[in-house]
């Protein structure tokens, strides 16, 4: 089954009795403690899901003490980080949205410029149409023409898009969000047969 978190990717087998962790450069995980099992892999699943500790304990049939001290390794393992984030609109500010091409080789050089912005909350490079992509913070529409100027002005960036984000909608259905890979290995599992 193919596992994805935010730090790390997991690669457990058919019918491999461990886990294999990967970590985000593509390595092997060095640390054997660091691996996770398949009840934490499920405890993780309903986590980023949305569920509390009392209802995961309901749904697991498990008493409560233990799911919470299970959540407690996995947070302290790494394997899911809990993120505080402020109500940006509360505080007038309005969030945007960046992406940048590069036509040098030097997107790594380019994503950390894009990092030092004023207003830039975070930056990341991608494979794919777009190399770097970023989420940023502006008051008015001049402030963030003025950012999005700034990264054009950065040397071998082609092209930047920006949007502005109007609404997040939650998540309506609350199931297994990892359970998409899953069902993506299971079918490729079934290919190779």
């Amino acid at each position: 089954m193919l596992y994805l978190c935010r730090h790390y990717s997991m690669l457990m087998l058919k019918n491999a009795a461990k886990p294999i962790l990967y970590t985000d450069d593509g390595t092997m995980a060095a640390n054997p403690s660091n691996i996770i099992d398949d009840t934490s892999v499920k405890l993780t699943s309903l986590l980023v899901s949305g569920y509390s500790s009392k209802q995961i304990a309901y749904i697991e049939k498990t008493p409560l003490s233990t799911i919470q001290k299970r959540i407690r390794k996995i947070i302290q393992k790494g394997f899911v980080s809990i993120k505080i984030e402020p109500n940006y609109r509360k505080f007038g500010l309005k969030v945007g949205s960046v992406t940048a091409c590069v036509t040098n080789d030097r997107i790594y050089s380019a994503a950390e410029m894009i990092s030092k912005i004023d207003g830039i909350l975070s930056v990341s490079i991608h494979a794919g149409n777009s190399d770097i992509h970023g989420f940023f913070l502006y008051k008015n529409t001049r402030q963030a023409l003025g950012l999005v100027s700034e990264i054009k002005g950065i040397q071998g960036i082609e092209r930047v898009e920006w949007s502005e984000e109007v609404v997040m909608l939650p998540r309506i259905k609350k199931e297994n969000a990892l359970s998409l890979h899953d069902e993506l290995d299971k079918s490729r599992y079934r290919k190779m047969k």
